[in-house]
């Protein structure tokens, strides 16, 4: 039962950017409030042969739709296009009940096809991975970034959720941003050094992610977070 939770809401996430985060129209209208993982999954099952449990099993192992459809003998183009007729029934049922216009309608339709290929080919755990692996990072940025600024966490966070950048912070810490970039970017290899020495990545890998977080830093240090209301 856990692992199929986890499968849902795995599907939830590539779901939610199809249609569309936050629109509540979608959801209770359109579609059915928490209803369209649920909607892939019954398509995706039917047209490749296999009950929604024995789906849920090969995609907690870490397969995609994609690759569960051609071990099944079946094309991806047609996953593709089961799981959008289901979805468009799900819309006109919405459309009939007067939950949603027939413009709602075609506009989740139509983005949902925009983003079909990311949802047959996305993988579940690699997702939750990515979510795991951008988590531990943004501890990593919290950590650093309270040391150099001579700050606790508690502190960090409080000038954070008033609305203030780490570079903000920084300086009216009479701390240089520069120094503040370095010492996120130090602590980043470190803790990559570590994953190497693990054998958890392999040393490209590893250099790939300190580049690639790199080229980011300015945009993490200067991002202004919305103030958080009492």
């Amino acid at each position: 039962m856990l692992n199929s939770k986890r499968t849902f809401a795995a599907l939830g996430a590539a779901l939610a950017l199809a249609v569309g985060g936050g629109q509540a129209t979608a959801h209770a209208g359109a579609a059915g409030k928490g209803k369209a993982p649920a909607i892939v999954m019954k398509a995706a099952a039917s047209y490749v042969g296999l009950s929604p449990k024995e789906l849920a099993a090969n995609l907690q192992s870490g397969k995609s739709l994609a690759q569960i459809a051609t071990a099944q003998g079946k094309s991806v183009d047609g996953l593709k296009a089961a799981i959008l007729a289901a979805f468009k029934a799900r819309l006109d049922k919405a459309v009939a009940a007067g939950k949603a216009t027939a413009a709602q309608a075609q506009e989740r339709l139509t983005k949902l096809a925009s983003h079909i290929d990311r949802i047959v080919n996305g993988a579940p755990k690699q997702r939750a991975g990515e979510r795991h692996k951008r988590m531990h990072a943004h501890g990593v940025v919290l950590k650093a970034a309270a040391a150099y600024l001579g700050l606790d966490r508690k502190q960090l966070m409080t000038g954070l959720r008033g609305g203030h950048s780490l570079a903000q912070i920084a300086t009216a810490q009479g701390k240089s941003v520069e120094g503040l970039k370095a010492a996120i970017l130090v602590a980043f290899k470190a803790q990559l050094d570590k994953a190497v020495a693990a054998n958890k990545l392999t040393a490209t890998q590893a250099q790939s992610m300190l580049a690639r977080f790199a080229s980011h830093v300015d945009k993490i240090v200067n991002r202004v977070p919305k103030p958080r209301s009492r």
